[in-house]
């Protein structure tokens, strides 16, 4: 008829009642497609509370579904959840690596390598970060790759991986660069013809962390020099032993006490990323790995410890004059760097055994 009839016109609910359910079915298939997402989003933020958080959901997530329908999301979940078995805060570091241990089992080395695409992209994206917190453990992990795994994959990345790793050298927050000055020693002594391009800017940042006025730094520093002479020999080794000519001297010119930025008050929340070594918490989760003790000056060396860092007392004006005579029992000055122009000084030998791969 003319009157346009109301078949014509989309129903409308009248004034005051209810409007129609959304009858929009959600299988567990999009789901679960869409909590994996949101998992990944909380595995990866800034606040650590939201970390555990998304920890605790994705753990549950995970071991809820029979392992054939799991490993659909391991690209996606896997890289954060290996990541954060490096993160400061201590409740999220041991919560994923128990998770880790739990999903994955004894498979961490292959399914990092059969996923290395992803991990690796996630890894420098979180070396850029903004909390401090979360670019020291993308530091830490970079130094893990170094170490564990061996895939053709990992080629391709290499010239971005030693980007990432420069970058934090050049961090503004000290546990930062000390993240790097361990993970940088590592990676490059892993790959030291990838690495060689490089190896001016590392050497200039090596050089000048050793003169850090965070003891931590000057010491990471030192065992990275060390890493690089292993890994480049006698080239690496002449200008290192220029730097030692250099610097040893210097020490009898130190005050007691000094500090590149006096005025300022350390009050990082977070302490510093541990080392990474063969052994502890890795990807494949085995136990063990070098002893690590310090010695004063003059005291007797173990010859069984694999790793041996000596801490030099102070020197003072009435001190006895510097000597480093006891260091003939070991590899002599190959890996010996002695800080200046602080209060400590940090002499370091470096010889890991063989790295044991599953």
């Amino acid at each position: 008829g003319g009157d346009g009839g109301d078949g014509d016109q989309p129903a409308t609910a009248e004034p005051g009642s209810e409007p129609a359910p959304d009858t929009t079915v959600i299988t567990g298939e999009v789901f679960a497609v869409r909590m994996a997402a949101q998992l990944a989003t909380g595995l990866s933020d800034n606040w650590s509370q939201v970390r555990m958080a998304a920890s605790v959901a994705s753990r549950r997530f995970l071991l809820a579904l029979p392992e054939a329908q799991r490993e659909r999301f391991y690209e996606q979940l896997l890289p954060r959840i290996c990541l954060n078995r490096y993160y400061v805060a201590e409740g999220v570091r041991l919560f994923s690596q128990e998770t880790w241990r739990a999903v994955v089992g004894d498979r961490g080395i292959s399914l990092v390598e059969r996923y290395i695409d992803a991990t690796i992209t996630f890894y420098i994206m979180q070396t850029r970060a903004d909390n401090h917190a979360v670019r020291e453990a993308g530091c830490a992990c970079i130094a893990e790759l170094g170490a564990k795994v061996r895939t053709p994959a990992m080629a391709k990345h290499i010239p971005d991986l030693l980007q990432a790793l420069i970058e934090a050298f050049n961090d503004d927050s000290w546990p930062v660069r000390d993240a790097a000055c361990i993970a940088s020693g590592r990676f490059v002594k892993c790959y030291p013809e990838q690495s060689a391009p490089r190896m001016a800017e590392f050497y200039d940042l090596f050089f000048q962390h050793i003169g850090d006025n965070i003891w931590s730094v000057r010491e990471n520093a030192a065992v990275a020099l060390g890493q690089v002479v292993e890994a480049f020999g006698a080239e690496a080794f002449a200008k290192v032993q220029e730097k030692i000519k250099a610097y040893l001297p210097s020490a009898k010119d130190q005050k007691p006490t000094s500090s590149a930025t006096p005025a300022l008050e350390n009050v990082t929340q977070f302490g510093v990323a541990r080392p990474v070594s063969p052994g502890g918490d890795m990807i494949d989760s085995q136990q063990g790995g070098p002893k690590r003790i310090r010695y004063k000056a003059g005291e007797s060396q173990d010859p069984d410890v694999s790793e041996v860092s000596i801490m030099l007392a102070p020197f003072h004006t009435r001190a006895p004059p510097l000597t480093v005579a006891h260091t003939t029992s070991l590899t002599q000055t190959t890996r010996l760097l002695l800080s200046h122009s602080y209060s400590v000084c940090a002499c370091v030998f470096f010889s890991p055994p063989p790295l044991k791969l599953m």
